[in-house]
């Protein structure tokens, strides 16, 4: 009974030889406000059945599924992320995912979304909504490298306008043929290292609004 647990962080980390977890109805998310690092490393895990989470609370949800290397699916339709304020390496290293739909989530309150996709090289597919913006983050260096399986991105609701590093951001994504970033406000980066670099088959890009004076 975890009705009374505010704190999830780091609970299944590590069991690297765990391949199965069932979660019971008095399983009770609804007080937790850390779920950080809750899944990473779970190497073995190939389902995990989130419908009964809550998540109205949750501030943390960095690493939460970092080198789950076996997950293939996630259904995160429940989640609330409206309070999260740090998504770094959310969803970093994950080998098998091939398409995550995210379009529920609400960002609007993230600082950190640093290395959020990084390394998941099979992922194909990734839906954003309207309500994932980046308003409130200063870094978002790495946030796709080395998402090679990665064909299309729409970040048509990205404000980029506090942004300062987005180093390495599509580094390897040698599958992407085309990015429209009209909409990315550059004024205040300084570091736009390697924001390409890799992606050998981009044949389009809409950089026209980026002013690179800083």
């Amino acid at each position: 009974d975890t009705r009374k647990v505010t704190d999830m962080g780091y609970m299944f980390s590590g069991c690297s030889l765990l391949e199965t977890l069932t979660f019971g109805d008095n399983f009770n998310t609804a007080a937790v406000t850390n779920m950080g690092y809750l899944f990473a490393n779970c190497g073995r895990i190939e389902a995990i059945d989130l419908s009964k989470f809550s998540t109205e609370k949750v501030t943390n949800m960095k690493w939460m599924f970092h080198n789950c290397y076996k997950l293939a699916s996630l259904d995160l339709s429940t989640f609330n992320t409206s309070k999260v304020t740090n998504m770094s390496r959310m969803f970093a290293s994950n080998d098998a995912l091939t398409s995550l739909d995210i379009s529920n989530f609400n960002t609007s309150l993230v600082t950190t979304m640093e290395e959020m996709f990084s390394g998941s090289y099979r992922l194909l597919s990734l839906t954003i909504g309207s309500d994932f913006t980046i308003a409130g983050i200063t870094t978002i260096s790495n946030m796709f490298w080395n998402c090679t399986s990665l064909i299309s991105l729409d970040l048509s609701s990205f404000n980029t306008s506090k942004v300062e590093n987005m180093g390495h951001m599509f580094c390897n994504c040698g599958s992407l043929s085309e990015l429209d970033l009209s909409n990315f406000d550059t004024t205040l980066t300084t570091h736009m290292d390697n924001l390409f670099n890799g992606c050998k088959n981009l044949t389009s890009i809409n950089i026209s609004s980026f002013d690179t004076s800083n």
